[in-house]
């Protein structure tokens, strides 16, 4: 049930002047982006690209920073709700929590973060694989008899169904997609879960419709797994977009003083404001270039890096990343 994708972020956030790239991780995707982009005609076979996404406002950082319930998988969303009314929620899973540690959600007007605490021991249980598809054969072949709504199901299937889907699940349901393969597992420890199950041993149903998609469950056979339960935890950040963005600049932020630097780099930070696509430099880095990353706090041995850095009265997300030129 753990998550592997970050999802696609949405436009719209904040005030950022160019690519909207926070939520997606702006200089993670620099790096992955530069070669191709940046890289042909620069001279050299590796360097660094440089970026100031800004001028920031404070609900810039905690849009980025932060995770709504409207960008949280419906498992992870239904976890977090219930911890945040009851004090903590269950889940188990066979590979590990479906949220990361650490995690800082927004629910309403506060802001949490996401602490989680594994089980000692885990329960082996049979658990019972399926391949869930859907494509225009699967559409027009689906009948009534033997289709299920997606909320007609237990909750802990839903559950089951939902995760093979990880963070994708939520555009699933919100429009029809051509093509859908993907391993789903229902494996659980409840002898009560097992019994009221729809999929286990074998499922009762051929198709399940979720939003506008019907898809096809196709079983593939079972395998002994280790079930563990994890109790999910929220602990209070702030109370509000303007303490959250706080928070951030304080923990996480820097600011630097463009006296502190030479010309050749103060020059070399406009130009990573200004570009379109941030600005770029060949390896051995120049000292004014090196001398610009130090004073930010960013380390271009690590491939990718970004802090927040208040900047000639302006916040910015500043990152640095590889590239190669192929």
């Amino acid at each position: 049930m753990s998550e592997r994708e970050r999802p696609v972020p949405e436009p719209g956030a904040g005030r950022m002047n160019r690519r909207n790239l926070l939520r997606a991780g702006a200089g993670a995707l620099s790096a992955s982006l530069a070669g191709c982009i940046f890289g042909p005609g620069t001279g050299c076979g590796h360097g660094i690209t440089f970026e100031m996404d800004g001028p920031l406002s404070a609900a810039d950082i905690a849009d980025a920073e932060a995770r709504g319930p409207a960008e949280l998988p419906p498992t992870v969303r239904q976890l977090v709700e219930t911890a945040s009314d009851e004090g903590s929620a269950t889940d188990t899973g066979t590979s590990g929590p479906p949220i990361d540690e650490g995690t800082v959600v927004r629910l309403d007007d506060t802001y949490y973060r996401v602490s989680i605490r594994k089980g000692d021991d885990g329960t082996s249980v049979t658990g019972y694989e399926y391949t869930v598809v859907t494509n225009d054969s699967v559409r027009e072949n689906a009948t009534g008899g033997q289709t299920v709504a997606l909320d007609d199901l237990p909750e802990h299937d839903r559950r089951s169904f939902l995760a093979a889907f990880g963070r994708k699940a939520r555009g699933v349901q919100d429009r029809q997609v051509a093509k859908v393969r993907v391993e789903m597992l229902a494996a659980y420890e409840s002898r009560t879960a097992r019994r009221k199950s729809v999929f286990v041993p074998a499922s009762e149903y051929r198709y399940v419709r979720y939003g506008p998609n019907v898809f096809r469950l196709d079983r593939d056979g079972s395998r002994t797994v280790t079930v563990f339960p994890f109790r999910v935890e929220l602990g209070t950040v702030a109370t509000s977009v303007a303490a959250f963005a706080e928070h951030v600049r304080s923990t996480e932020g820097r600011t630097v003083d463009p006296s502190a630097l030479s010309t050749d780099a103060r020059e070399f930070v406009q130009q990573g404001i200004s570009e379109e696509y941030g600005t770029q430099a060949c390896y051995p880095l120049p000292d004014h270039v090196t001398g610009a990353l130090h004073a930010f706090g960013l380390e271009p041995e690590r491939g990718q890096d970004a802090r927040y850095v208040r900047y000639e009265g302006d916040w910015y997300r500043a990152s640095v990343g590889d590239f190669y030129d192929d």
